[in-house]
C-alpha cells in the first residue's frame, strides 16, 4: 500500500471513526471515481479555451427586448390564469360603475378609483407566480427574466383593462357618463401607475413591501383627493387639474417601469457565469 493510501485510510478513520476495514472499502470507492489528471499541457490549453468561451458569454451585449417578446411571453403564460380572476374583477368594476351612478358621486368615480386597486393586485398576484414552480419553469427557461416578467405584467394590465374597458361601455352606453374617451384615460392612467408601482416595488424589496406601498399611495389619493393638483391621479374629467394628471401619471409610469427594467435586466446580468 502506498503512502498516499495509508493517509487517507488514517484520515478517514480518525474523522469519521471507522474501521480499517470501513476505511479501506471507502477509499476504493472514492478511488473507483478518481480519473487521471490531462497531462500539464493540455490541461492549461482547456483551461484557456473554458476562459475564452465563459468570457465571451459574459461580455456578449445585452439584446434589445422588444414588444413582440413581451407579447409572445404573454400569450404563452396567458392559458396558465385562471377565468375567475378577470370574472371577479369584471364583476368588481361593473358593480363600481353601478354604484357611482346610484350614489351620484361627482368628486370620485368609484369604478375609477378601483381600476388601480385592481392593477396593483393582479401585478402582485403575477408576480407571486415566480415562487415555487413557476419560479424554476423560469430559471431554466431559454427566455430572460426581464421578458418572462414583463409578459406576466402586460397579463395583469390587461385583465384589468378589459374588465375597465367593459365597465366604461355599460357607463357610457347606459348614459351615465358623455365621454368614452375621457373616461378611459381617467382609469387608464391610475392603472399603469399603480400597476408599475407594484411591479417596481416587489422587484426591488418585496410582495410585502409592494402591498404596503399600493395601500398607503392610494389610500392617500382618496383621502386627500383635489388637494393633490396635478398629482390627483383618480381625478374626474371634469377636474382643473384632469389635463395635467394624465401627464404626470404618464411620466410616473414610464419611470417606474424603466426602473423594473433596469433591475431584471441587471439580474440576468448577474446570472450569468463567469470565471471570475
Amino acid at each position: 500500500m502506498s503512502e498516499r493510501d495509508k493517509n487517507i485510510e488514517n484520515a478517514i478513520c480518525d474523522d469519521a471513526g471507522l474501521s480499517k476495514s470501513e476505511a479501506a472499502y471507502i477509499k476504493d470507492c472514492l478511488n473507483a471515481y478518481t480519473a487521471p489528471g490531462l497531462p500539464e499541457g493540455s490541461t492549461a490549453n482547456l483551461a484557456a479555451a473554458i476562459g475564452q468561451h465563459m468570457d465571451e458569454l459574459y461580455n456578449v451585449p445585452h439584446r434589445r427586448v422588444g414588444i413582440g417578446d413581451i407579447l409572445s411571453a404573454a400569450a404563452a403564460q396567458m392559458r396558465f390564469y385562471n377565468a375567475y380572476i378577470w370574472i371577479a374583477a369584471l364583476v368588481i368594476l361593473l358593480a363600481g360603475a353601478i354604484w357611482t351612478y346610484n350614489t351620484g358621486t361627482a368628486s370620485v368615480n368609484i369604478m375609477v378609483a378601483m381600476v388601480p386597486w385592481l392593477g396593483s393586485t393582479l401585478t402582485l398576484y403575477a408576480m407571486y407566480q415566480r415562487r415555487g414552480v413557476w419560479g424554476e419553469l423560469e430559471r431554466i427557461s431559454t427566455v430572460s427574466s426581464e421578458v418572462a416578467v414583463m409578459g406576466r405584467w402586460v397579463i395583469a394590465i390587461g385583465l384589468d383593462a378589459a374588465a375597465a374597458l367593459a365597465a366604461t361601455l355599460l357607463s357610457v352606453g347606459m348614459g351615465w357618463e358623455s365621454s368614452f374617451a375621457a373616461l378611459t384615460l381617467s382609469w387608464l392612467i391610475p392603472l399603469l401607475v399603480s400597476a408599475a408601482l407594484s411591479l417596481a416595488v416587489t422587484l426591488r424589496f418585496s410582495i410585502s413591501a409592494a402591498l404596503i406601498a399600493s395601500i398607503a399611495a392610494w389610500s392617500v389619493q382618496l383621502a386627500a383627493g383635489q388637494r393633490l393638483k396635478a398629482f390627483y391621479l383618480i381625478a374626474s374629467p371634469g377636474d382643473a387639474y384632469w389635463a395635467a394628471s394624465r401627464w404626470v401619471g404618464l411620466v410616473l409610469a414610464a419611470a417606474l417601469t424603466a426602473w423594473s427594467c433596469f433591475m431584471l435586466r441587471r439580474a440576468d446580468r448577474e446570472d450569468t457565469p463567469s470565471c471570475e
